[in-house]
């Protein structure tokens, strides 16, 4: 109702079978993100099914406590994998789909809140994102770049925002080690450890 408000009161919407043309428009304009989220679905379903994804968890925590990694340094490691991962995966939510439904309970097997992982994951994928050639922005900052810089490509691009993607990166893990190491809240009552 709201919407049909906004819409008489802006003229969008002038007779009732404006209505479904603007829903089909909406539904248009999300069409490649349900499409994602179909695979991912059925991918998440598929993993669950066959329980491939609590195997490698049991396994992959199994294989970390016999090298002595269940550490702060199993969650570096963590967070190096999804930075490199970025480059190749440009959906952060995609990347996590795949992701989560191992490592989460991988750590969970040793000791750490799934919103911990998850803050782990997110300070890798975050510190990347700007460098991944796939990522579509990439492009419309080249074209702003080019602007001024007629010469300039991806590589410029890449070798100019290195620097800052190392300083964040650092800054994001270091900010994880303090929360980790002076035990504080990723969120209401989750800590990183159980």
């Amino acid at each position: 109702m709201p919407a049909l408000a906004f819409g008489r009161s802006t003229g969008t919407l002038r007779h009732l079978v404006d209505v479904p043309k603007a829903m089909g428009e909406a539904v248009r304009d999300m069409a490649p993100f349900i499409v994602l989220a179909f695979v991912l679905g059925q991918f998440v379903a598929l993993f669950t099914w066959s329980r491939v994804g609590s195997w490698m968890a049991v396994s992959g925590a199994g294989g970390l406590d016999a090298l002595d990694l269940d550490g702060f340094e199993a969650i570096i490691a963590f967070i190096v994998l999804a930075s490199l991962l970025n480059l190749f995966i440009t959906s952060g939510s995609s990347m996590w789909t795949i992701m989560g439904a191992v490592f989460v309970p991988m750590f969970a097997l040793l000791g750490y809140e799934p919103a911990f992982t998850q803050a782990a994951f997110r300070v890798g994928d975050s510190a990347t994102q700007i460098l991944t050639p796939l990522n579509p922005y990439l492009v419309l900052v080249l074209a702003m770049v080019r602007r001024y810089e007629p010469q300039a490509g991806l590589g410029t691009l890449i070798a100019r925002f290195l620097p800052f993607t190392i300083c964040f990166w650092i800054a994001w893990v270091l900010m994880l080690s303090l929360w980790f190491v002076l035990d504080l809240p990723f969120g209401p009552g989750q800590f990183a450890r159980m």
